[in-house]
């Protein structure tokens, strides 16, 4: 690849970045308007949205006293007379939102109050009123102390532990659910989660419930944990099933059956999972067979057959297969923005002018505060049932498997090897939202050397010196599971070197193992993504973090409670970006991708030198890592196009590779490498870029190269190994020097997509220099921007997940309103633009002036997307 080329590359990611930004933000503040609230929270649990709400007196709880001020007040208006309560009082009273305090605002409290304290019966505003609460103005935010009360509100807890991991509900989930019948659950199941194709069980009832989507194993999970909650008999029925040719596009939403066809088969390899085409003499594909899952179940007749019995009869049911649906708009980004909007954010990205900005922000909240979502997408129209319908698959071949044993051998699995030894394998729903940390402390056994040999012991691993090596003292790797210790690897020497080995089962096979070099006393964090981050991970993740400002110091900070925390959000912040963006350019290149399990370990490795003597000493200091261990999807092209695919891929893997130093920047305050941040300095300094492949004809002069120009040898033999094996490759020819780290990036692409390397074989990125004490004491202040900035990404998750709700009338009873009926995907501005990834060089050629300003202006994409939201985004 040449300079100019790889510059134009670098460019034009930057422009992509910068416009997909703007679009996320255009679409958040669309959905501002009429629609305001896409969100189940804001529907269906309306309580968290408003903390302060019925605590007139506010003593921090809702009481008969709350009632009674509330009435006293209402009966001062009645007459004529102002009410002794102030501004916020007077909201907290305001149960029905009608900004006015009335008998009946009072009534609701007194309602709530005996729910909560008498009855032990616990039940949201939203359900007590069937109101739904406003939605703020447009612009207006919520403060850091109410996005940390609604975080902190949340109920994760698993609330039904007589349950299987797969169909266990969490305290959220039993809220949504507690007042509904077996058919207005059904509803809210059919129409509120998206049907997708991976392969196996991977996010149980919970992640299901959480991402609104899952396959039918994963759908008929959730079912099952709904109905068993509700006291009714629930199982898994597994089957092979035939689908028409007209079945098969219907339920992928797509208008070609061989396309549907890779959509269904892609995801397992074939002696994993029956996906066999069915064909005419013709070779017309006419239908497919394939293994599905359903539920099983015993409910009154009422539900299933609309009499008055409660007889209870056996039905199946499946929420699963449905018609798909892929949001389209009506109109283009440029016609919604208009000319000029155009012209500023063109502005803007040519000249880094913070006026452009500002300006454009102004214009938006005027062109489009009171826009309604169906002006400009076409919305589906949503499903009613009277009755639960019985579902009427086709069944074929063997007799259908009734239970859960079907699943054993279709779950999606992490395992975790220390020094080439397994010391765990996790399924996915049970890893699903939890905290894994692999954390180094004193081995099993020192407390009997403590208690013979030393009188006077080291206190922590940071005490640990040459001398209390030489006496036996040694740690060890903990893999701690939401804060307990789940298994361990084995003891070794503070600050010697370990493997740690992550193998992914997803899609009915083992991945090749990937590994990470661990430096004993480190600490590491595991993120998984099962398909795409959820709010609601961000959420759990921002609770399990604390910001308490104890006064504790950095050693007391260093465990799993709190750097182990601390490194999860940084994991977690890093896949919730990466689904964004890989949302975004599906829809430019007309891309469904189904992601496989996917795992990235974040890292703390610890400063251990030695001093003037020559004598180990570890100091309170580290470098902060991000490795993605495994990033992979099936993407299959909409239009049949393997050219779309491979510009998809490419797109994403560039962008996530900025990605991965930007979030570690964010993270620290501290610059840090990646692969596409060190190909930039490699152009910057004029360090020739190559292509090495099989293809040339000097490829093993080229690879020669490389170890004579002193590139590490981790990175010439993994090129070798990828070359040989028929992949292209590009990469400086000369080693790099970025503050503290040195090395050489490069780029991998083969059959599977492409890979971004850093040359110790890490995926990711790296900071240039330590986070000292110091730093690492403010990441533990949980200050008010981090809350506000952590809850932003939370609101562009939501944009992208699906969000079919469901609303509920005063009088109970379920109906579905079609404005609030959609599939949110990010607008790309970038596409409205004319850019694609064949006009890069074009384009990029004619801005190399502008070259600082994209450097300034769109190298840290959270800070771009920060300062838009503070403008003008509420969701």
């Amino acid at each position: 690849m040449q300079k100019n080329d790889m510059r134009c590359t670098m460019n034009q990611i930057k422009l992509k970045c910068i416009s997909a930004a703007v679009a996320c933000a255009m679409t958040a503040s669309a959905l501002s308007g009429s629609l305001r609230v896409m969100d189940f929270d804001r529907r269906v649990r309306a309580a968290e949205a408003a903390p302060l709400l019925g605590d007139v007196n506010r003593d921090g709880k809702v009481s008969a006293d709350d009632a009674q001020m509330a009435l006293e007040a209402a009966t001062e208006i009645i007459v004529g007379n102002e009410p002794d309560l102030d501004d916020e009082q007077k909201v907290a009273a305001d149960i029905d939102y009608n900004h006015d305090v009335t008998p009946i605002d009072a009534q609701y409290i007194l309602m709530y109050f005996l729910h909560e304290s008498v009855m032990d019966d616990p039940i949201s505003w939203y359900t007590l009123t069937g109101i739904n609460p406003p939605a703020p103005a447009f612009g207006e935010k919520l403060s850091a102390d109410e996005i940390k009360d609604m975080i902190n509100a949340k109920d994760y807890s698993i609330a039904t532990t007589d349950q299987p991991t797969e169909t266990s509900m969490t305290g959220e989930m039993v809220k949504v659910f507690q007042n509904m019948t077996p058919t207005e659950a059904y509803t809210y199941l059919y129409n509120g989660m998206a049907t997708e194709f991976y392969f196996g069980s991977r996010k149980g009832a919970v992640g299901t419930f959480e991402q609104n989507g899952g396959n039918d194993i994963d759908q008929a999970s959730l079912l099952i944990a709904v109905l068993r909650n509700m006291g009714y008999e629930a199982d898994y029925i597994s089957a092979v099933v035939e689908l028409t040719a007209d079945q098969m596009t219907e339920i992928t939403s797509t208008e070609d059956a061989e396309i549907a066809y890779k959509i269904f088969r892609d995801q397992a390899i074939e002696k994993a999972k029956t996906v066999d085409a069915l064909r005419d003499d013709a070779g017309t594909l006419t239908g497919v067979d394939i293994e599905h899952t359903w539920v099983t179940a015993k409910l009154p007749s009422k539900y299933v057959n609309g009499d008055a019995s409660d007889e209870l009869v056996e039905v199946q049911l499946d929420t699963s297969f449905k018609k798909g649906y892929r949001l389209k708009r009506k109109e283009s980004t440029e016609s919604l923005l208009g000319t000029e909007n155009m012209e500023r954010l063109q502005q803007y990205i040519d000249t880094g002018s913070e006026d452009a900005l500002t300006e454009l922000a102004e214009n938006l909240k005027e062109c489009c505060g009171d826009l309604k979502l169906d002006e400009f997408y076409d919305l589906p129209e949503p499903v009613s049932f009277t009755n639960i319908p019985a579902a009427e698959n086709h069944i074929i071949g063997e007799e259908p498997q009734i239970g859960s044993e079907y699943l054993k051998s279709r779950t999606d699995m992490v395992q975790i090897s220390i020094g080439g030894i397994d010391i765990l394998t996790i399924t996915a729903p049970a890893a699903y939202g939890k905290q894994l940390v692999i954390q180094y402390d004193f081995d099993i056994n020192f407390n009997d050397i403590k208690e013979y040999f030393l009188a006077d012991a080291p206190e922590t691993i940071f005490d640990i010196t040459d001398f209390y090596t030489q006496m036996g003292v040694r740690v060890q790797p903990y893999v701690m599971l939401n804060g307990k210790a789940v298994a361990r690897g084995n003891a070794v020497k503070m600050g010697a070197e370990q493997t740690l080995g992550i193998t992914v089962i997803t899609g009915g096979g083992q991945q090749k193992m990937k590994t990470t070099n661990m430096l004993s006393g480190s600490m590491y964090a595991i993120t998984l993504d099962m398909q795409n981050i959820s709010k609601d991970e961000l959420y759990r993740a921002a609770q399990n973090y604390s910001f308490d400002g104890d006064g504790k110091n950095f050693r007391q900070r260093y465990n799993a409670q709190y750097m182990g925390a601390y490194l999860t959000l940084i994991g977690k912040r890093y896949m919730a970006e990466a689904d964004i963006q890989k949302s975004n350019y599906a829809d430019i290149y007309d891309i469904h991708p189904e992601r496989y399990l996917s795992v990235c370990v974040s890292s703390f490795d610890l400063c251990v030198t030695e001093d003037s003597i020559g004598e180990m000493k570890v100091e309170e200091c580290g470098t902060v890592g991000l490795d993605v261990k495994s990033d992979s999807y099936t993407s299959v092209s909409l239009k049949g196009s393997e050219d779309d695919v491979d510009r998809f891929l490419l797109n994403t893997g560039v962008y996530g590779s900025y990605l991965e130093g930007n979030v570690v920047k964010a993270a620290t305050g501290i610059d840090s490498v990646s692969t596409m941040h060190l190909f930039d300095q490699a152009v910057e300094e004029g360090i020739e870029i190559i292509t090495i492949s099989k293809e040339n004809e000097d490829y093993q002069s080229q690879l020669d190269l490389l170890a004579q120009n002193q590139i590490p040898e981790l990175a010439v033999t993994d090129i070798t190994e990828a070359v040989e094996n028929g992949a292209e490759v590009w990469i400086p020819v000369q080693p790099m020097k970025a503050g503290e780290w040195s090395g050489s990036p490069y780029i991998v692409k083969s059959d599977s997509g492409y890979g971004f390397m850093l040359s110790d074989l890490t995926n990711g990125s790296k900071t240039k220099e330590s986070a000292t004490d110091q730093t690492v004491k403010q990441l533990f202040s949980g200050d008010d921007e981090f809350f506000k900035m952590w809850y932003e990404i939370s609101l562009l998750v939501s944009i992208i997940a699906v969000a079919f709700l469901i609303v509920s009338a005063a009088s109970g009873a379920l109906f579905l309103e079609s404005t609030i009926m959609i599939l949110i995907k990010v607008i790309s501005v970038g596409a409205s633009l004319g850019i694609s990834l064949d006009g890069f060089t074009e384009y990029s050629l004619g801005h190399q002036s502008n070259r600082d300003n994209w450097v300034q202006a769109g190298e840290t994409i959270g800070d771009l997307l920060e300062k838009l939201f503070m403008i003008f985004v509420w969701f």
